[in-house]
């Protein structure tokens, strides 16, 4: 059975660096009542409440799995240096990465 993308609470997280969205569905309904309330509580600057934090949250509250894709067949990997390693972030190596090992070697030797 195909595995549905953040299937279980605290699981998973959507990177927002590279993701396709519709705009219209940000803008309507209860989605945007969220956007407009985390706008307005200002947590992404007092507690650092990132985006992948919010629209992971917007996303799994309101909308039905069968409208999520995962694309995977890619490496991808998105992190925050801080006095020169590694503070938050991370790789996930892709479906089609032939060299997924040297992949994962490379990040952590950076």
């Amino acid at each position: 059975p195909r595995r549905r993308y953040c299937a279980a609470l605290g699981q998973y997280g959507y990177y927002n660096n590279w993701f396709v969205t519709e705009i219209a569905w940000w803008r309507s309904g209860e989605a945007a009542k969220m956007v407009d309330a985390f706008d307005r509580s200002g947590l992404i600057f007092t507690r650092r409440a990132n985006d992948l934090i919010f629209q992971t949250a917007v996303i799994r509250l309101f909308m039905p799995p069968d409208r999520r894709r995962r694309v995977v067949d890619f490496s991808y990997q998105h992190h925050t240096m801080r006095h020169g390693r590694v503070n938050f972030g991370g790789l996930e190596t892709g479906t089609r990465d032939r060299d997924a090992t040297a992949t994962v070697q490379r990040y952590v030797a950076a």
